[in-house]
């Protein structure tokens, strides 16, 4: 696994998407040095990063790689934050541990195809049941944004968005209470303020 984001006291500030993308282009020069030609690794990113690709406004800190990152990858990683004086930790699959089911790969979309590196970002689907499980007031927003580009502003679509991912994961059952918790509570008011959603919940 990449270094935690408290194992160094540099600082982690924020960037654009494409602030980003230049550091990822950055990671992809340093592999062209000690990787043969022909090969290629890859990364499969969620969180900020990947919200970031429909705002220029959107900022965020690190890209948050949903598997674990590649030995090689995590080394031009750390010589890139070197390089800037950042926390190596801008690169880091901690939400690897976080995700708790099996995520398709085709339910990524490519980002950024470099030389040596090739970077995939969850789509607008995923992303809505990532952000449901997490179900975090600060991610309440970005649920809302991923709401209307998927069409999904009722209560049991927005259900069917988080079952697709995460019906079979072990923790399903306990965790569908919350979700459904977070939906009516939170989520379908904010769409009701947009007058972007239906006038019903979902049960249990």
């Amino acid at each position: 696994m990449s270094p935690g984001r408290d194992t160094s006291p540099l600082e982690l500030p924020a960037r654009s998407h494409q602030g980003l993308l230049t550091l990822l282009a950055e990671v992809d020069a340093l592999l062209a040095e000690t990787t043969d030609e022909g090969a290629a690794y890859v990364l499969y990113t969620v969180g900020g990063f990947v919200m970031g690709r429909s705002s220029t406004a959107r900022l965020t800190q690190d890209i948050d790689v949903a598997t674990a990152i590649p030995a090689p990858v995590a080394a031009a990683a750390a010589d890139v934050a070197a390089r800037h004086g950042i926390n190596p930790a801008w690169l880091n699959d901690q939400v690897s541990e976080m995700i708790q089911a099996r995520v398709p790969v085709e339910r990524f979309v490519e980002i950024h195809r470099g030389r040596h590196l090739i970077v995939y970002g969850a789509d607008d689907e995923l992303m809505l049941a990532l952000k449901l499980m997490s179900g975090r007031a600060r991610d309440i927003g970005d649920i809302v944004e991923l709401a209307l580009r998927t069409g999904r502003t009722s209560a049991a679509d927005l259900l069917e968005a988080w079952d697709r991912i995460y019906r079979d994961a072990p923790s399903a059952a306990p965790q569908r209470h919350f979700v459904l918790s977070v939906i009516d509570s939170d989520v379908m008011p904010a769409l009701h303020r947009r007058g972007a959603a239906p006038g019903d919940e979902v049960q249990s």
